[in-house]
């Protein structure tokens, strides 16, 4: 298992995972959960949260995902 460091809004958690969309997936579930305020998009990364990095880029490896779209995946699959 990977970990991987998923944030979007006021959601900063890390998740030990197989890959990086079921850890967002996992880290979503728990943020409807804990009503905890999302942006729109949310961030991926086995290199550590994007949002301390200097300017905030991005590595190839790190992945951007939207987060209605990842909701709509989230309830499809029941993965709540």
């Amino acid at each position: 298992m990977a970990k991987f460091y998923v944030e979007s809004g006021d959601l900063r958690v890390i998740v030990d995972d197989s890959a990086p969309v079921p850890a967002a997936a996992r880290a979503i579930g728990q943020a409807v959960t804990n009503h905890v305020e999302l942006a729109q998009m949310v961030t991926v990364s086995e290199r550590g949260f994007v949002s301390d990095r200097e300017g905030g880029w991005l590595y190839d490896t790190d992945l951007m995902l939207e987060t209605g779209t990842l909701l709509s995946l989230v309830a499809e699959h029941e993965m709540i």
